[in-house]
């Protein structure tokens, strides 16, 4: 979880986009921890969401974004 956290928080800081991205089988191993990891990640993207920080898109948004702003 600190590896995303520090992820987000770069992303964030140098106004980047920031994939996460895991397979449900990630949660076959550990499930308790990696469910507490993972809320962890969503806490700190959240709070910064709040702060107006981070926007939170999905792929498609940031894909139609791509083409938009090659068409302009």
């Amino acid at each position: 979880a600190q590896m995303a956290i520090a992820g987000i928080d770069l992303a964030v800081k140098k106004k980047e986009i920031f994939h996460l991205w895991f397979h449900p089988s990630n949660f076959a191993y550990n499930t308790e921890l990696q469910f507490q990891n993972l809320e962890n990640i969503f806490r700190q993207a959240n709070k910064l969401r709040e702060k107006g920080s981070l926007e939170q898109r999905t792929s498609g948004d940031i894909a139609k974004l791509s083409v938009y702003e090659q068409s302009h």
